[in-house]
């Protein structure tokens, strides 16, 4: 066993003298100040709970606010075929559920004044799922029906830095889940709906990441997140 080198003439050694721990002693104590640091610096590189829980808040509130719809063949002049097979199934489960009914729809034309066809319209309970969107100048154009929304339900990480311009962003990973409305989970089990839940069963898996911005202890949302590969 080797021992602390000591002075051969039987006195103290170097670092008694000097007032100091013996070596062992001061290496040791190097070594836990060293694990210390290293423990704070990972405390502070990592995000705190409030941090995390105030940058879930702040994603959440921005994707709520988002306007996803699925268009349905309603309003316009009916055709089983000519609006494709999306719209044509949003109809039918709409049909289904006492949200749409047959009625007149007013049709505009290219030339001359509207025409009164047959159709579907809405019932007055769906009316607040309707999503206004921009014209894009065309006559007829669907209407669109509010579908859900993402909410983020877990934060894995995030790390805060400068951009170019000197602000302050936070780059926050995520997993995310969609909340759909109560007229779409209602064709979870529903054959016509299944490659469209198994879509957005592929949509959820990957991790996303945000870009958020940042102030303080709080956290604004800027724009979706991107899929991590």
């Amino acid at each position: 066993m080797n021992h602390p080198r000591t002075n051969p003439v039987g006195g103290a050694d170097d670092s008694q003298r000097a007032g100091g721990l013996p070596k062992v002693l001061a290496l040791r104590w190097a070594l836990c100040s060293l694990a210390v640091m290293g423990v704070l610096a990972l405390v502070a590189c990592s995000p705190r709970g409030e941090n995390k829980s105030a940058a879930l808040a702040a994603i959440n509130k921005g994707l709520s606010s988002g306007t996803d719809c699925l268009e349905a063949s309603v309003g316009v002049e009916y055709s089983p075929t000519a609006y494709g097979a999306s719209p044509e199934r949003v109809l039918r489960t709409l049909l289904a559920q006492g949200l749409a009914k047959e009625g007149p729809v007013t049709v505009a034309q290219l030339f001359g004044p509207p025409k009164t066809k047959p159709g579907f319209v809405f019932a007055e309970e769906a009316r607040p799922m309707i999503v206004r969107r921009p014209s894009n100048g065309l006559p007829n154009q669907l209407p669109c029906v509010r579908n859900g929304h993402f909410e983020v339900t877990q934060v894995d990480a995030i790390d805060v830095a400068n951009d170019a311009t000197g602000h302050l962003f936070a780059s926050v990973r995520a997993h995310i889940h969609f909340v759909p409305e109560e007229w779409l989970a209602k064709t979870r089990d529903d054959p016509a709906w299944s490659i469209y839940w198994a879509g957005m069963k592929r949509i959820e898996e990957p991790p996303y990441l945000y870009q958020l911005l940042k102030s303080g202890e709080e956290f604004y949302f800027t724009q979706r997140g991107t899929a991590l590969k």
